[in-house]
């Protein structure tokens, strides 16, 4: 299981990092090898990781990744579950 720390933890020592998404939709998260969208239209609204992390309150940032990550296991999907497990691995490995 995730837990909040953990994603705080990943985010400050850069296991988890911010970057504009592949589709130039916006602002999304990478852990690993693999990125996923978080923020909702917020983080859509961004083409700059810079501005967001200056307008965007720590805590908030946080707080949205780790809310994205549990939408994968409450999703119900196996591919989601594979996923959430594969950054539970990278981010609660010490």
């Amino acid at each position: 299981m995730i837990t909040k720390i953990d994603v705080e933890r990943g985010y400050d020592s850069g296991k988890i990092r911010l970057g504009v998404s592949p589709n130039q939709d916006g602002i999304v998260a990478s852990i690993g090898n693999s990125w996923f969208y978080f923020g909702g239209l917020t983080a859509e609204e961004y083409g700059n990781v810079e501005q967001f992390v200056h307008d965007i309150p720590h805590d908030t940032i946080v707080d949205e990744v780790y809310s994205a990550l549990n939408s994968f296991i409450e999703s119900g999907w196996e591919e989601a579950k594979e996923e959430y497990e594969y950054y539970e691995h990278i981010l609660t490995e010490h």
